[in-house]
């Protein structure tokens, strides 16, 4: 490997590797939150109702970025005084629930064609280090595009908290805070959380983007348009050297060079394809995600050609025009998770687990404001082609570093 360029900072040397892909010191519940989808289509239509003027964009903006399904993941211990990341002590309510009114919030989008379960791996990793996560599955997953999916993962991150505010019978009650929120989204639901960032939401507090693909409503072909601009938010880009679907250099590495604002890290992992980053365990060329339905090829056929009228079309030209598209029922969905993270105290760990390691560092610093995860974040991981980062190095306190930029360049 060639060698690495940038400042060090002394005592963190040593980069993340596979053993920070780990279940972390907590207990995983779990629940169907498909009330929080009829509490979020119940919304929707009073605001449709109380908006006479809102336009036919507008409304099948609305119609494309609804959900079909959630699940929401939470941490929870037998014990009332385990420390969890960034907190000094943690208390338990009956239902073994964390008492804390301040859990912070994560919700993961899958992307073109995807199901709500595509990145079901990183749920209980995730909750098992202390953030509450929701997966969401858009009801139609084959036509909104990348701002209707940014515009859904938002409204389902903010309904997320109202929802277990007004409703006493969720384990969560009251202990969620709605200003410490987070996003992560594969391939076009990586645009899509992207996107995400430039919108105003003072509750997110940063995204991570897997594999980003921006698909414009222009078609599924469209290149990073020059306004990506300023994010509002930290982005962490996660891709793989070897992506065919959304090449890299293409689509994650324009992003990244067009987004200008808060810190922003880009990791590129070696060999790694398009599902690269589906789980905290990573994947390389040949073991990436299957489909867990198995009349996948068939009914992603049938999607495929009941989308294909539209690609390069907008607005109501072309053969279908997008106003009249329906949910399709063909059953096509991409839903098979993959890269789980390694058990507790396992003597062995997912060779790609730095991928897991990475994005637990950016929400522990993010989110729970652990200052640890940042100089962990400064040296590439062993299985990086590529590592580069700017404004992540800059402390919070009195005394600030100059923006550091590190590349890392691996010989294949």
């Amino acid at each position: 490997m060639a060698g690495v360029v940038g400042a060090g900072i002394a005592g963190f040397e040593e980069a993340i590797g596979p053993s920070s892909c780990v279940m972390g010191p907590f207990s995983v519940g779990k629940y169907d939150a498909q009330q929080l989808v009829a509490y979020l289509l119940k919304t929707a239509s009073s605001n449709g109702k109380d908006s006479s003027n809102s336009s036919g964009a507008e409304k099948l903006a609305s119609k494309f970025s609804t959900l079909k399904s959630a699940t929401v993941y939470y941490p929870y211990t037998s014990s009332t005084n385990t420390p969890a990341a960034g907190q000094q002590r943690v208390e338990v309510d009956p239902k073994g629930v964390l008492v804390n009114s301040n859990l912070p919030s994560v919700t993961l989008l899958g992307g073109w064609g995807c199901g709500e379960h595509m990145l079901d791996a990183w749920a209980p990793f995730l909750a098992s280090h202390g953030f509450v996560v929701l997966t969401i599955g858009l009801k139609y997953p084959f036509a909104a595009n990348t701002e209707e999916r940014a515009r859904a993962a938002l409204a389902a991150s903010r309904a997320l908290v109202e929802f277990c505010d007004k409703n006493e019978n969720t384990p969560l009650c009251g202990k969620l805070d709605k200003n410490n929120r987070a996003l992560i989204g594969f391939s076009m639901g990586g645009g899509g959380v992207q996107t995400a960032a430039n919108f105003e939401d003072n509750g997110l507090k940063c995204v991570i983007s897997f594999c980003p693909d921006l698909v414009l409503e222009k078609g599924f072909a469209s290149p990073c348009p020059p306004e990506l601009g300023i994010q509002k938010v930290p982005v962490l880009t996660i891709c793989g050297s070897h992506d065919t679907t959304s090449p890299a250099k293409k689509h994650a590495w324009e992003m990244y060079r067009r987004t200008k604002g808060p810190p922003k890290l880009i990791f590129e992992v070696r060999g790694g394809g398009h599902y690269v980053a589906n789980g905290p365990g990573g994947a390389c060329i040949g073991t990436q995600s299957e489909p867990a339905n198995p009349l996948y090829l068939f009914g992603w056929l049938l999607n495929t050609f009941y989308v294909g009228c539209a690609v390069g079309c907008k607005g109501d030209c072309g053969l279908w025009p997008r106003k009249y598209w329906c949910e399709c029922p063909c059953p096509g969905t991409l839903n098979g998770p993959s890269g789980y993270a390694a058990p507790r105290g396992s003597p062995s760990a997912p060779p790609h687990g730095a991928v897991g390691g990475v994005a637990l560092a950016w929400l522990q610093l993010y989110l729970f404001g652990d200052e640890s995860a940042r100089a962990k974040l400064r040296k590439a991981p062993a299985i990086a082609s590529n590592y580069e980062h700017e404004g992540v190095l800059n402390v919070t306190n009195n005394m600030t570093e100059p923006p550091t930029m590190e590349h890392m360049r691996g010989q294949m």
